[in-house]
């Protein structure tokens, strides 16, 4: 029931929704020079360096790294 009336609501599962979140997080930190990607690492949930690495990579097509650099030029 509830899952359903978050669906209807939101358009996105509880668990899609989170996700959603989660890498917002960790994008807006990697952003900030004043946090070390081990560190959004540890502030986004995640207990191993390297899953982390590997569900970035996943959900934005490149490493924290890269995503860092490509940030930086922007900015």
């Amino acid at each position: 029931q509830m899952d359903r009336l978050w669906r209807q609501t939101l358009g996105l599962t509880p668990q899609a929704f989170y996700e959603q979140r989660r890498l917002q997080l960790a994008c807006s930190l990697l952003e900030a020079p004043d946090h070390t990607i081990k560190e959004v690492s540890s502030e986004t949930g995640f207990r191993h360096f390297s899953r982390f690495c590997i569900w970035f990579r996943q959900k934005m097509g490149c490493s924290p790294g890269f995503f860092r650099q490509q940030a930086r030029r922007e900015h």
